[in-house]
């Protein structure tokens, strides 16, 4: 993928794309493009750092000059707040961004920058890991002249939530030939730099007054001052030469010895670099086995090891061409969406041991931690398309292993001893990730000796009533709530204020349980059920209760006049009317593996949020129509909390709605090439905002704006689940010829069965 002057020309498109590595700790790199940091997240090293629980920005970036010829270019950007003058415009200076000729992602990011003849390349990876970044720079150009790099760190050692200003540390420095050490304090952990070739200079000033022009916009403090210990001065650089810095973080002074001591050259930098990228590649290459292994199977032709990129001439794919499994442009744009959900795959906790560990999925970058629903909603599609079946079981047996009296955690943050455990649905969402490893990987004897427990436990925990309201009643439907408290995923919520209230009896809840009790029915048998569970359970087999609560669904849940499903529903004793709001939660209740919904009410379900919530990137979660709506997300964290569920687009729910509308329509070949034309507009996005992948949110209002992090999880995996399932229709058959049959026999009875129950 690569971007260049036309696209990058302008100073608000030049920073206002960010590009992300990751390092599969939950650490990270990222900034703009254009070299500009925007955010207080934005860093060239934010380290995962154990012995305080959370991720610091460490390096926040390298001050990059080029003397040529007797003149000065700085290939940097900064913006400068007013000072004692706050009122006062910030100022963008220097303005290094015009001096970059273009942006290339194949697969990791390399700027190239032109100056009087010179071609300057600057590559950029961080190793699996490690706490660590590599940077490569390349000089190349046919003029004979000479020319000298200056580099300089700034650093801050912060919490990334934090900002820092001048004096907060007292920062301490060391170098010798080819290192340097900073420590902010005498018992902080140590970054080390090294370099090839290049001498350091010593001389330590705070650069004051950073503005970062997101967190301005946000509404939140924006101001920082950042420490420069000195810089790296590389003279005499000619056409061919290669230059290479690193910065690692260690946790003791041991480690920090042997990060300072051992050998480090351009070779070595780029061997680095070679085999992230290879690593990548790898990904890419087994993404593609997998699913055309499925598709062999399936007897359908899908061909996708054609190139992992297109010319940037022929960059904006067809929709036929998308829904072409030959076609060039499928394996383009499966290959990027591939490549993207590596960042949020991750090993969190522990040391450089292997005790504590756990294997997660990031939500979010730059701000989010492991949330346990995201995680189990992106599972499939970034694990299980992809190919990576054992690190998807691990995800899935370790956020079993937390299960709490029948709860799944709801994040993991960031300086916390314990998750938070507050949300009621994460816990069922466990149920359908474990339905999708089953459908692709037919490991059955491992479902039942390592997952099936913990979500029997889960099951009869609703049944007899857990934290925050949670229970199933006589009628099989899961309440769940209590004031002041969001357990949704609608869950919003600043001070006492719950923005988006749906205590009661939320769709997507009773969708979720009914699938859990039919997957429970699938693998323990028919006449097995929960056992003493209370007197919701009143000696019932799992496929009772299922039947029970699929007709108190229907019976409840329909709005007759509008011809779409009530959002929340109430006990009858509360005098509270249903909510009828349009809202996208309902097509869950069509789209999981067993659905609640009577078929005969799909297509409307379908139509009226498609006709109401559809926008190019997602779907708005509340109807335009509807007084409570907010089409804007933006402003202060009250303007933009009170429409994160309020309107605002998610790009996750377009996996719902591709494969409710595919199965509303039969899977016909039109409903296909419907779910190609709205998957489409992500070709694009993919080339802006966070370069290469996609964003958390979108507005409500035209012109559909991105916000939130530009890179999440869940938006990546839903949008690749449903091209690979829905557009391409490769649906899993597993690894295993021996339990493929089943596999897709039993999906296809699955089918039929939550089909054909009549409805009371």
């Amino acid at each position: 993928m690569y971007l260049g002057r036309h696209e990058l020309g302008l100073e608000e498109a030049t920073v206002g794309r960010e590009w992300l590595l990751t390092n599969g700790m939950g650490g990270f790199a990222s900034s703009t493009v254009g070299g500009l940091n925007t955010r207080r997240y934005h860093g060239w090293l934010v380290a995962q750092v154990l012995r305080y629980g959370g991720r610091f920005v460490v390096l926040s970036k390298l001050e990059e000059e080029v003397r040529l010829e007797g003149e000065t270019y700085p290939l940097t950007t900064h913006r400068f707040a007013g000072g004692d003058q706050p009122e006062r415009e910030p100022i963008l200076t220097p303005r290094g961004y015009r001096h970059l000729q273009g942006f290339a992602l194949e697969p990791l990011p390399v700027f190239t920058y032109y100056l009087k003849g010179f071609f300057i390349e600057r590559a950029m990876s961080m190793p699996r890991g490690e706490n660590r970044i590599v940077v490569l720079y390349h000089f190349s150009g046919p003029r004979e002249t000479r020319l000298s790099l200056r580099l300089r760190p700034l650093v801050t050692f912060r919490f990334y939530h934090h900002l820092a200003r001048a004096n907060d540390w007292p920062f301490r420095t060391e170098s010798g030939p080819g290192w340097v050490t900073v420590r902010s304090h005498d018992a902080s952990p140590v970054l080390v730099l090294r370099h090839d070739p290049g001498f350091w200079s010593p001389g330590g000033f705070w650069l004051k007054g950073v503005d970062y022009l997101e967190e301005r916009r946000r509404g939140l403090d924006h101001v920082e001052d950042l420490y420069s210990p000195g810089f790296l001065e590389f003279s005499g650089l000619a056409a061919g030469d290669r230059v290479a810095f690193t910065a690692a973080l260690s946790d003791d002074d041991e480690h920090a010895g042997s990060l300072r001591s051992a050998d480090f050259r351009v070779g070595i930098a780029l061997a680095w670099h070679d085999n992230e990228e290879r690593r990548l590649r790898d990904i890419v290459a087994g993404a593609r086995r997998a699913v055309e292994r499925s598709a062999r199977a399936a007897g359908r032709p899908v061909k996708l090891s054609g190139p992992a990129g297109l010319p940037a001439e022929r960059r904006d794919a067809s929709s036929a061409g998308l829904a072409d499994p030959l076609a060039p442009e499928a394996s383009a744009f499966f290959a990027r969406l591939v490549r993207a959900t590596d960042a949020f795959v991750a090993v969190r906790g522990g040391g450089r041991s292997d005790a504590g560990r756990r294997t997660t999925i990031i939500a979010g970058y730059p701000w989010f931690e492991d949330w346990g629903r995201d995680t189990l909603i992106a599972l499939p599609g970034l694990l299980l398309v992809t190919g990576r079946y054992e690190e998807a079981f691990r995800v899935l047996a370790d956020y079993a292993a937390f299960a709490r009296n029948g709860l799944i955690p709801n994040r993991f943050p960031d300086q916390a001893a314990e998750p938070d455990y507050n949300t009621a649905d994460a816990s069922l969402w466990l149920f359908a990730a474990t339905q999708a490893y089953l459908a692709h990987t037919g490991e059955l004897a491992r479902v039942k000796t390592h997952l099936a427990g913990p979500m029997r436990d889960i099951a009869r925990s609703y049944l007899r009533g857990t934290s925050y309201g949670i229970k199933a009643g006589s009628d099989g439907l899961v309440r769940v709530g209590e004031p002041g408290v969001a357990v949704t995923w609608m869950d919003a919520k600043l001070g006492d204020w719950v923005v988006t209230p749906r205590d009661g009896y939320p769709v997507e809840i009773q969708a979720l349980w009914y699938n859990a009790l039919r997957f429970l029915a699938e693998l323990d048998g028919t006449g097995s059920g929960p056992g003493d569970a209370g007197e919701s359970s009143g000696g019932r087999t799992w496929l009772d209760l299922a039947a029970l609560a699929r007709r108190s669904f229907n019976a409840r849940f329909w709005n007759e006049e509008d011809g779409y499903l009530y959002d929340v529903v109430h006990d009858p004793d509360t005098g509270r009317a249903p909510d009828a709001s349009v809202r996208p939660n309902q097509l869950l209740a069509v789209a999981l593996p067993y659905p609640v919904l009577a078929e005969s009410r799909w297509r409307q379900v379908v139509e009226v949020c498609v006709k109401e919530l559809y926008t190019t990137y997602g779907l708005r979660t509340l109807a335009r129509s509807d007084p409570a709506y907010r089409g804007l997300y933006r402003g202060g964290p009250a303007e933009r909390d009170g429409a994160y569920h309020q309107g605002t687009v998610w790009p996750w729910l377009m996996g719902p709605l591709v494969t409710a509308l595919r199965r509303a329509h039969g899977r016909s070949e039109e409903s296909r090439l419907m779910a190609a034309r709205m998957l489409r507009p992500f070709e694009r996005h993919l080339r802006e905002a966070g370069i290469g992948y996609i964003s958390e949110v979108f507005d409500g209002d035209f012109p559909h704006l991105p916000g939130g992090c530009v890179a999440q999880a869940w938006s990546v995996s839903e949008v690749l689940r449903a091209y690979v399932e829905e557009v391409l229709d490769v649906r899993p058959v597993p690894a295993d010829d021996g339990h493929a049959a089943w596999a897709h026999e039993e999906t296809r009875v699955r089918d039929t069965r939550g089909q054909k129950e009549e409805v009371h």
